[in-house]
């Protein structure tokens, strides 16, 4: 385990992107293995307590896979009490403790109503809610430019009236698109793009309005 302090976006883009196999992805290069922490001239009173988070990540993180051993992490404190008469007593204080790999289950959330509007006759016209979760990806999950395609049903399509709007409290999409046909289904969709970053907690729902027979 180690401190990286490094950025590995380009390396994510290009396993995003289906042009370079985790499996040769290169070993991230270390900063640190030991982190000091020193302060001068300060003193911890009775029954208080420091605490630090740090953040690691492992040296091969693309190509670790899922094993039983422990994952060791080990702190050490030099410091001085200070005695009732004002004198100092040297102490080493030292700690270790394990932890594990942990198996989880990535899922994305999609859905789709029209809120009991009841259609099917030329030219009627409904309102759709769609929306999707990614808040039980994994915390280090990378998306850059997430993209929402709404197939629509065979027979319904979109006019100059159609729009996309979110809903309240929702986040709005960075651009939409309109595409007659797609990908020669027969059929036509709603395109939302969204901006770069990581949604690990993203929850978007949209209103297609204006959507006709």
């Amino acid at each position: 385990m180690l401190i990286v302090r490094q950025s590995y976006s380009h390396t994510f883009d290009q396993i995003n992107q289906g042009t370079l196999d985790p499996a040769n992805a290169g070993a991230v290069d270390p900063k640190y293995k030991r982190v000091g922490l020193y302060l001068k001239d300060f003193t911890l009173a009775p029954s208080a307590n420091l605490e630090f988070n740090l953040k690691m990540m492992f040296i091969n993180p693309f190509g670790e896979t899922y094993n039983d051993r422990p994952i060791n992490n080990t702190v050490k404190a030099d410091v001085n009490r200070v005695n009732e008469d004002g004198s100092k007593t040297k102490m080493n204080l030292s700690g270790s403790w394990n932890s594990y790999f942990t198996p989880f289950t990535e899922k994305v959330w999609l859905g789709k109503e029209t809120r009991n509007q009841r259609v099917g006759m030329p030219n009627e016209r409904f309102t759709a809610r769609v929306g999707f979760r990614l808040d039980t990806l994994s915390g280090a999950r990378y998306l850059k430019n997430p993209t929402f395609v709404d197939l629509l049903p065979t027979g319904v399509s979109y006019d100059q009236l159609t729009k996309v709007s979110p809903i309240v409290g929702s986040k709005p999409a960075q651009s939409v698109e309109f595409i007659k046909n797609y990908n020669e289904t027969g059929r036509d969709a709603v395109k939302s793009f969204y901006l770069q970053a990581t949604y690990m907690n993203m929850r978007i729902w949209l209103m297609i309005l204006s959507i006709y027979m």
